[in-house]
């Protein structure tokens, strides 16, 4: 999933975070057992008005690195007599592959923002697991991480303006996986868990500068960190 179609989907799918071999990646829930939604027909064709871009840009995708990119055999070979040229005679791209290639990068691109903006989430401790309550039973965790809300609204105004990093792109997250909570089945719901109290005056410390009534300080925990954001700044644009 890019970055840039997040907010979109989120109307029409669950948006959650699944830990990968490569770190986190923001994907979408179509198990018809805790997705209320149907995005898929009788022939396993994406039927929504919006197609994802990861699925525009099959049989390709994007490799482990950003300039490696990968071909599902599968697919290639159920859709040969459908194939189009990669290269010219002369070696040269031919324009149909170009724009695949550049399609691959753009969603390169945005999936590794959306990593780090899931890190971000995790290191503010606002992921839960989506649980399933079972009839009779205590609630089953899976491995499907999504945003609790009551801890979203606990954050102070500190760690919450450090999610504004990377053109507060893991504040778009967030809040595209709290829209897309409405598309879990009844039973599918965030983890339950007691949310930290809200920041108060009293915890905020005589070193802190008052601006017009509002307490302005620096939260020394790791995550309200330059360093972090330039670093993560720096990944993404290498990418």
């Amino acid at each position: 999933m890019a970055d840039t179609e997040i907010l979109h989907l989120s109307h029409y799918c669950p948006l959650v975070v699944v830990g990968t071999e490569l770190g986190p990646r923001v994907a979408l829930v179509l198990d018809p057992s805790l997705s209320r939604s149907d995005p898929l027909d009788s022939d396993g064709r994406w039927r929504l008005p919006y197609c994802p871009m990861a699925l525009r840009c099959l049989p390709f995708w994007p490799g482990r690195k950003a300039a490696d990119i990968e071909v599902a055999l599968d697919l290639v070979v159920q859709q040969a007599d459908q194939g189009q040229p990669l290269r010219h005679e002369s070696g040269e791209p031919s324009p149909a592959f170009t724009a695949v290639v550049t399609l691959v990068e753009r969603l390169q691109h945005g999936m590794v923002r959306l990593g780090e903006a899931a890190k971000m989430l995790a290191a503010a401790d606002l992921l839960v697991p989506l649980t399933v309550d079972e009839p009779g039973a205590e609630p089953r965790a899976t491995r499907l991480l999504t945003v609790a809300g009551a801890a979203l609204d606990a954050l102070s105004p500190p760690r919450a303006a450090a999610l504004s990093a990377d053109r507060c792109l893991p504040l778009e997250l967030a809040a595209a996986m709290l829209v897309s909570q409405g598309h879990l089945r009844p039973r599918v719901k965030p983890e339950r868990r007691s949310s930290a109290p809200a920041m108060t005056r009293a915890d905020i410390s005589a070193s802190e500068l008052d601006l017009h009534g509002a307490p302005a300080g620096v939260d020394t925990s790791p995550l309200f960190s330059f360093e972090i954001f330039q670093l993560l700044e720096a990944q993404v644009h290498a990418a």
